[in-house]
C-alpha cells in the first residue's frame, strides 16, 4: 500500500538532481477484499505489518515501512477499503491484541444478514442508475474544489450534544473512535449534498448510521465474548478463585495468559467482578491476585 501510494523517494539522481523513484500524482484508493480472513491470518505472521499499516493510514494517511533497501515513504494518502468476512470468521481470526491496540476500533463493523432467496433479481433500471452515476460526479467534482469543510452553527450546537453522548454510549474499546467516525461521515454526507458546510441533517444521517455499527458490534463481539464471561462468572460465584485457578479451572489452560488478562480487565469495568489480594496458604512469597463475583 505504502509502495502504490509512495512519495518521491528521497535519493536522487547525481546527474538530473531528480528522484531515483517517482512518487505518485493521485494518493486516492479504495480496495475491496473480499477475504479479509486472509489479512487477519497474514497479520499473525511474525514481521507482518498490516494492523500497524491500518492504524496510520487512519490516523493521518502516512505510513513508511522500515526496510533494509527500497524505503518507501507514503504521506496524506486517502486509503479507505472494504473487507468482507463472517462473524464466525471474524471473532477466530481477530487477535485479542488487536481488540485493544487500536485496530479493531479503527474499522467500522456492519453486520449484514442474509438476504432471501431471490431466484431471479430485478435488475437496476438504467435510467435510475445513470441518476445515481451523475449526483456521484458532481459530488466528487465538487469536492476536489474544497479545501476546508466546517460546521455550520446549528450543526456545531448538535455536535456538542452528540458528542458527549457518543462518549457515553461507546460499546467497550470497539467504540471509543464512534465521535471520530461519527464526524467523518458527517463530512462525507455534506460532500454529497454538495454543501460548503456541514449541516445538522449530516450529523443526524451520520449518527444513525454509527448506531447501526454500534449494534453490528454487539452483536458480532460481545455475543461472542458471553459464553467465556459467564463461564468465568459461574466459576466465581462457586468460590473465589485466582488467575491461574481460572486459567485451569474453567478454560483447561487452553487460554493465552494476555488474553484472559484483558477478558477479567473487560469484566472488571463492566462491574461483573472484582480483584482482590489473598495472603499465600504457606504464609510465604508473594500474596496472590483473586477475584470475585459482583453479581449474585
Amino acid at each position: 500500500l505504502a509502495d502504490w501510494l509512495r512519495d518521491d523517494s528521497e535519493e536522487t539522481n547525481p546527474d538530473t538532481g531528480e528522484p531515483t523513484r517517482q512518487g505518485v500524482d493521485d494518493k486516492r484508493a479504495m480496495i475491496v477484499e473480499e477475504e479479509f480472513g486472509a489479512c487477519l491470518r497474514a497479520s499473525q505472521r511474525t514481521g507482518n505489518t498490516f494492523s500497524a499499516a491500518v492504524r496510520r493510514f487512519y490516523d493521518d494517511g502516512s505510513y513508511s515501512p522500515i526496510t533494509k533497501s527500497n524505503k518507501t515513504a507514503c504521506t496524506s494518502a486517502d486509503l479507505s477499503f472494504c473487507g468482507h468476512i463472517t462473524p464466525s470468521e471474524l471473532i477466530k481470526e481477530l487477535q485479542a491484541n488487536d481488540m485493544f491496540n487500536g485496530f479493531a476500533n479503527r474499522i467500522m463493523w456492519f453486520y449484514l444478514p442474509p438476504s432471501d432467496i431471490v431466484p431471479i433479481p430485478n435488475a437496476l433500471a438504467p435510467s435510475t442508475l445513470g441518476v445515481f452515476v451523475v449526483e456521484l460526479v458532481q459530488a466528487i467534482q465538487f469536492a476536489h474544489q474544497q479545501n476546508d469543510i466546517h460546521l455550520s452553527e446549528d450543526a456545531k450546537k448538535l455536535w456538542e450534544l452528540v458528542a458527549i453522548e457518543l462518549g457515553k454510549a461507546r460499546t467497550e474499546k470497539l467504540g471509543e473512535r464512534a465521535r471520530q467516525n461519527a464526524l467523518r461521515i458527517a463530512t462525507i454526507y455534506a460532500l454529497l449534498d454538495r454543501s460548503t458546510e456541514v449541516q445538522p441533517s449530516h450529523i443526524k444521517a451520520a449518527t444513525a448510521l454509527w448506531d447501526y455499527c454500534s449494534q453490528s458490534i454487539a452483536y458480532i463481539f460481545e455475543d461472542a465474548q458471553d459464553n467465556r464471561e459467564l463461564d468465568v462468572l459461574a466459576a466465581l460465584k462457586r468460590t473465589d478463585m485466582s488467575i491461574s485457578e481460572i486459567r485451569l479451572s474453567v478454560f483447561s489452560q487452553n487460554i493465552p495468559s494476555g488474553e484472559l488478562a484483558n477478558l477479567l480487565k473487560r469484566m472488571e469495568e463492566r462491574k461483573l467482578i472484582e480483584r482482590f489480594t489473598r495472603k499465600n496458604i504457606t504464609g510465604k512469597g508473594k500474596p496472590s491476585t483473586c477475584f470475585r463475583s459482583l453479581k449474585p
